[in-house]
């Protein structure tokens, strides 16, 4: 602005506000607002304790196989059959959780997996009880490492979810990609525990019995956990929405995120899409324009 008086003109410069400044300033996270720090630390640590071990199982594979097979030479039937076992659990695993996780929810779904992971380690661990690798002991090795594999999908699949539908919107992005750092870290912890137990004649039998402990200890954290605050408001259980968000937040402020998700639901048409049946919805979600920019991400 210019102003004029006795001594001259004065000028008054003033910063300019761009509206694009000030939008991109909104859309920054806002971490003003209190949080339960205990609260939020078990929402992440416990589905993460599901890629821990899916990098653990990774990481210890070079060990295990060739003492469950009793094949020394990496090239062989039994330990290409043992070895692929959790990754075939997996990939069918992964389409049973497209059909059912919907419904299941994330909490059940990690349940689940914690489930599964135990029981496959535990199947696997049955091995000892051959003192010899007859047929019957080989199908119990990759019976239990199928089996595994199946709750390394559900585990994977639902961690995702949970900690980014249940996390506070300024540790979103943090918490959902930290899962990335326990499966690296479950790698490494694998390995070294691999290189340790090398020459011990029985190393195999420590590894899953740490796989089933912490399974055990990720499906008791599970379980304390209340199910995810959007997945209830997408099933219509709106009540229950912030009860699961006191959680992490504080009351006053589990109310009103409460009220903010009902509103954007309601914005979206109140419910979640109509589900067309297992095929129907594939079909939807590679033969629809919608879905192609983030499958193709």
């Amino acid at each position: 602005s210019v102003a004029g008086g006795p001594d001259g003109i004065a000028v008054h410069l003033r910063p300019c506000r761009s509206p694009m400044k000030q939008e991109a300033r909104s859309l920054l996270p806002k971490s003003e607002e209190p949080v339960v720090l205990l609260g939020v630390l078990l929402v992440f640590l416990f589905p993460a304790i599901g890629g821990l071990l899916f990098g653990f199982d990774v990481g210890t594979t070079a060990l295990v196989v060739s003492r469950l097979t009793g094949e020394e030479e990496a090239g062989g039937l039994k330990t290409i059959c043992a070895m692929s076992a959790s990754v075939a659990g997996a990939f069918f695993g992964s389409i049973l959780a497209f059909a059912v996780a919907d419904p299941l929810g994330r909490r059940r779904e990690l349940l689940l997996g914690s489930f599964l992971y135990g029981l496959g380690a535990s199947v696997t661990l049955l091995r000892s009880r051959f003192d010899e690798v007859t047929d019957l002991a080989f199908v119990v090795v990759v019976l239990g490492r199928t089996i595994y594999g199946v709750g390394e999908a559900f585990a994977l699949h639902g961690m995702s979810s949970y900690c980014s539908e249940m996390s506070p919107p300024f540790l979103r992005g943090s918490m959902t990609s930290g899962r990335e750092v326990f499966i690296v870290s479950g790698i490494l912890i694998g390995n070294c525990m691999g290189a340790f137990l090398d020459d011990t004649e029985d190393g195999w039998m420590q590894v899953y019995v740490i796989q089933v402990c912490l399974a055990t200890v990720m499906f008791v954290g599970m379980y304390s956990l209340p199910p995810s605050a959007r997945w209830l408001a997408l099933k219509g259980r709106h009540d229950e929405v912030a009860q699961s968000l006191q959680f992490i937040f504080p009351v006053e402020i589990a109310q009103s995120t409460a009220q903010d998700i009902l509103v954007q639901l309601r914005g979206l048409g109140g419910k979640a899409p109509p589900s067309r049946g297992f095929f129907g919805d594939l079909v939807r979600l590679f033969g629809s324009v919608e879905y192609r920019p983030q499958l193709i991400c």
